[in-house]
C-alpha cells in the first residue's frame, strides 16, 4: 500500500483475523451482566489499543477517578474480559488475554 501524502492520515488497516469474533462475544457478555457502566464500556473499547492496563493507567487514559477505574476493571475481570497477571495485591496489571493470544498467532518462535 503506498504511503499517504504528508499531513494525511493513512486509511485504516483491515481488522486482524479472529479478533472481531472475540470482541463481539466479550462485548455481549459485558452488557449482559447488567452492571456495565459508561467507564467500563469506554475501557472495553480502548482495550485493542491498550490490551495491558493498570488502574493508574486507566485513570489517565479515561480521565476518571481511581475508584471508578478500579470498578470498571473489576467488572471486566468479573465477566472474563480482563485477567490479573501479577498475582499481587498492589500495583496489579490486567490483560485482555484473548486479544493478545490472537495477536500472537503466527509469531511463535520455532
Amino acid at each position: 500500500m503506498p504511503r499517504p501524502p504528508a499531513g494525511r492520515a493513512a486509511p485504516p488497516r483491515s481488522r486482524l483475523p479472529g479478533t472481531s469474533q472475540y470482541r463481539y462475544a466479550d462485548r455481549a457478555r459485558l452488557f449482559a451482566a447488567g452492571k456495565a457502566s459508561l467507564v467500563a464500556a469506554r475501557l472495553f473499547e480502548e482495550l485493542p489499543r491498550h490490551p495491558v492496563v493498570t488502574i493508574t493507567g486507566v485513570v489517565k487514559l479515561l480521565e476518571t477517578t481511581k475508584p471508578t477505574a478500579a470498578k470498571a476493571i473489576a467488572l471486566l475481570e468479573e465477566v472474563g474480559v480482563l485477567s490479573e497477571t501479577t498475582g499481587r495485591k498492589r500495583d496489579r496489571t490486567f490483560s485482555y488475554a484473548k486479544y493478545l493470544d490472537c495477536l500472537r498467532i503466527g509469531t511463535e518462535l520455532r
